[in-house]
């Protein structure tokens, strides 16, 4: 309120003084609740005699302003937490749909983490555990932590205006952007081939971009394969399906199944059951529920703040500014990516990485587990608190919504749903198709023959099947594993008992232990010495065999 002015400021108010003579000025006093004079002066008829003059010393403007504000309160539905919200908890709430909507939405929140940890418990038992990453780093592979980490975080910050200036430099020439176009087919054909070994091998799209092959072609060193045999397995048979994965991407492929591929692939309910070494499946889960969650909890934040959404107390002169569903759906869209944000972070402040084992000595390995059992357990225990207080939130902003905004609020639920499951994969998928269609078209050399940077070069020869016998002649091979085997079967009573390491030659070994072996997996006759014993182990691998004698 403003109030004991020097000067008085005069009013014009436009009424008709000869049909209400004797009309006075005043003002309305609200802590009083009547009209009153003070401070306010009466000077007659205006100059040009249209209406009363008014000279007043106080403003009461203010206290309109307020007022309105408060009504826009009193409507809204934004104090969640307050007593008036418990004490709407009651069994009607059951049986209103968006309750037993957010409840649908939640089961399947948990499903999505009970089946990631499932995936997890599976990946440990087969081939990965968390001391596969203790192991003989080489030091440029070496992740620094500690006091290392901070010095390189350091000298990260002081570089960081020099390339800065080297960025801008460069962007003011067409380099960059040629260099960008020159690139397109290459990340195209990388995120198609990285699609199909993702689904086929159930490997996360990223992890066969880290550990099996990129756009500038083959990953060389990979210390994941030299740390799990199981897991080494998998990314060999990934390897070997490279070039077919391309061509199958270009040739066998029309649009809508590059579509689909690709949709499916960086679909995230499918990426959280699909192995990647440094960070768990139920991780990945967690933070997918946290952002669903986290978007719906800032949604129906928005829905309140913008008068969308009505009270149960709210007054009978509140009236609700229309059920825009556009706005909701792009609200629930927006609401989202704002969430994802931060989680971005959590995610990569909880990956896994490489430790060399002679990092703290003998202790290495005791001591990096301790550290990532304790980052785990906080990252549990701060993930369901705040699930907790986002369904809190939701539970209580339900109980307090006017049921006339159910279908509303189920908007809001749906778009934020289906901005996860739908909208943001195809919004990936649909560019990355159009593109390898373009270069379908465009580039017929590149998808048909590949190119040296991705390291194979596809040719007519090499897609022609070849002939039974040379494939039989191509799988007879043996591993490193095998040959030793052998070497520790040789002088037991199952094969060539009699041999002397110091006196057997490699040709006593070929006659008397190989060639038996052999044909004694094809059940067939061959000259045996006499100190040779009739029975054939059941443990030598059939690898051993060189083929039919004629």
């Amino acid at each position: 309120r403003v109030e004991d002015l020097e000067e008085p400021i005069v009013l014009e108010l436009p009424i008709d003084l000869g049909a209400t003579p004797g009309a006075s000025c005043a003002y309305l006093d609200e802590n009083a609740g009547r009209w009153l004079t003070d401070g306010v002066e009466t000077r007659g008829a205006t100059e040009a005699g249209g209406g009363l003059a008014c000279a007043t010393t106080h403003l009461t403007l203010f206290s309109l302003i307020i007022r309105a504000f408060e009504q826009q309160l009193l409507c809204a539905n934004l104090a969640v937490f307050s007593l008036e919200g418990f004490t709407a908890f009651d069994a009607n709430l059951l049986r209103r749909p968006a309750t037993w909507v957010l409840l649908a939405l939640v089961c399947g929140c948990l499903a999505a983490v009970v089946g990631a940890l499932q995936a997890d418990a599976q990946a440990r038992n087969e081939f990965w555990k968390d001391s596969c990453f203790v192991y003989d780093v080489p030091h440029h592979l070496q992740t620094p932590l500690g006091l290392s980490f901070c010095i390189e975080t350091m000298r990260a910050v002081g570089r960081a205006p020099r390339r800065c200036r080297a960025v801008l430099g460069q962007c003011c020439t067409a380099q960059p952007a040629r260099k960008f176009v020159a690139g397109i087919p290459f990340g195209v054909a990388a995120v198609g081939v990285h699609a199909q070994l993702s689904i086929r091998y159930r490997l996360d799209i990223s992890a066969v971009g880290r550990h099996v092959w990129t756009s500038n072609g083959w990953v060389q060193g990979d210390l994941a394969r030299c740390c799990s045999r199981g897991l080494a397995e998998r990314l060999a048979l990934a390897h070997d399906g490279v070039p077919k994965a391309f061509h199958r991407f270009f040739h066998g492929m029309g649009f809508p199944k590059k579509l689909w591929v690709l949709f499916v692939a960086m679909h995230p309910l499918q990426q959280i059951r699909h192995f990647d070494p440094l960070m768990t499946c139920a991780k990945r889960s967690k933070l997918v529920v946290d952002a669903l969650l986290g978007g719906l909890v800032l949604s129906s934040v928005f829905m309140s703040a913008m008068g969308s959404a009505l009270s149960i107390a709210s007054p009978s002169e509140c009236q609700n500014s229309g059920s825009d569903w556009a706005r909701f759906v792009l609200i629930g869209m927006g609401s989202t990516l704002l969430v994802k944000l931060p989680l971005v972070a959590v995610d990569y402040a909880h990956r896994r990485a490489f430790v060399h084992h002679q990092m703290w000595g003998s202790r290495t390995e005791k001591i990096v587990l301790l550290r990532w059992t304790v980052m785990d357990r906080i990252f549990w225990f701060v993930g369901w608190l705040f699930t907790a207080c986002c369904c809190a939130y939701l539970a209580a902003f339900l109980a307090k919504l006017h049921p006339s905004d159910d279908n509303t609020w189920i908007v809001l639920l749906a778009s934020v749903v289906l901005r996860f499951i739908t909208v943001g994969p195809l919004m990936i998928a649909l560019p990355i198709a159009l593109a390898a269609t373009v270069l379908q078209w465009r580039l017929p050399d590149f998808a048909s023959h590949g190119d040296k940077r991705l390291g194979f070069v596809l040719d007519s020869a090499s897609e022609a099947r070849a002939a039974p016998k040379v494939q039989e002649l191509a799988n007879r091979g043996i591993t490193v594993e095998d040959l030793l085997r052998l070497y520790a079967s040789l002088g037991s009573k199952e094969v060539m008992p009699h041999f002397d390491p110091e006196r057997s030659t490699t040709s006593d070994v070929v006659r008397q232990a190989v060639i038996p072996l052999t044909c004694g997996s094809l059940q067939c006759d061959h000259p045996r010495t006499p100190r040779e014993d009739d029975a054939q182990p059941s443990n030598i691998p059939r690898q051993f065999a060189l083929g039919e004698v004629e």
